[in-house]
């Protein structure tokens, strides 16, 4: 895309140090553990922008040219976010978020956008997109975007682990012991389950304790939450349960301006955001 190219750059964050990722050694970026922010867009001049930027408040960055390209270098690990242009050669953004959510790969996407492309970033968040920012855009959105992307995902990838070590818990109950949890997360009382499955009260009481040991439950109301975690699946569903406040998209509203020029725009909430111009100027 050439959205904004031709002016002056405001603010250019600073170069990479020699040494620093770059954009490349992904892999073992990737398996690192920390968070990492992936960078696809096909014109390189945005890309070394968005990385410089990145690595200005020591996050760790992987440019990529194609979604293809990321697509054979994501690897899963700590925190991860997705800056991704929408309108490139081959395999387009949203082409992209089709196969990711094909291969149930969940990464928190801010979509890149063209100037007046509101319709197609409104596609985006309909198929699942974090955010969207329109070019040409201010170092603090994009900066505010990436945090909150990062932070989503670590909630993420915590309740994911809570999940997981709950089916496993589940997975050693016995038979008998599942059969008296739903009764439980039907809300019936072991009285009441005792005569639906043909046992005693101080049976039920019995296997109503195993399964709180079992599933380290301390009360009904956390065997209640342990469960809903075990059958939740989506992230904004995970996120939206956590105390962490849902993601309000940061343009997705925006009003169009009256002419191309200016030096800043106005959002729905009355906040100026500044433009950052992309050229080597």
């Amino acid at each position: 895309m050439t959205h904004g190219v031709g002016t002056q750059i405001q603010n250019r964050p600073p170069a990479a140090a020699p040494g620093s990722s770059g954009g490349h050694n992904g892999a073992d970026i990737a398996r690192s553990g920390e968070p990492v922010v992936y960078i696809v867009d096909d014109e390189e001049e945005i890309r070394t922008i968005l990385r410089r930027l990145i690595e200005s408040i020591d996050m760790r960055v992987q440019t990529c040219t194609r979604a293809t390209e990321f697509l054979d270098a994501y690897e899963s690990g700590g925190p991860r976010c997705l800056l991704l242009d929408v309108r490139m050669p081959g395999m387009s953004g949203l082409d992209l978020q089709a196969e990711l959510a094909a291969r149930k790969i969940s990464i928190p996407i801010i979509v890149l956008t063209g100037y007046a492309e509101v319709d197609v970033a409104v596609r985006t968040l309909k198929a699942g997109a974090f955010d969207f920012i329109e070019k040409p855009f201010s170092h603090q959105t994009v900066l505010d975007g990436v945090r909150k992307a990062l932070a989503a995902d670590a909630v993420t990838r915590q309740m994911e682990l809570e999940r997981a070590e709950i089916t496993a818990r589940l997975a050693r109950l016995t038979p008998r012991q599942r059969e008296v949890l739903e009764q439980l997360l039907a809300g019936k009382t072991s009285k009441m389950i005792a005569g639906e499955l043909g046992l005693s009260v101080k049976t039920v009481d019995v296997h109503r304790m195993q399964i709180m040991t079992r599933l380290n439950a301390t009360s009904l109301a956390h065997l209640f939450h342990l469960m809903s975690l075990a059958t939740d699946t989506t992230w904004r569903e995970r996120a939206a349960s956590s105390s962490m406040p849902a993601p309000q998209p940061t343009a997705g509203v925006l009003r169009r301006p009256s002419s191309r020029g200016g030096a800043s725009r106005r959002t729905r909430h009355g906040q100026t955001r500044d433009r950052l111009h992309l050229s080597d100027a």
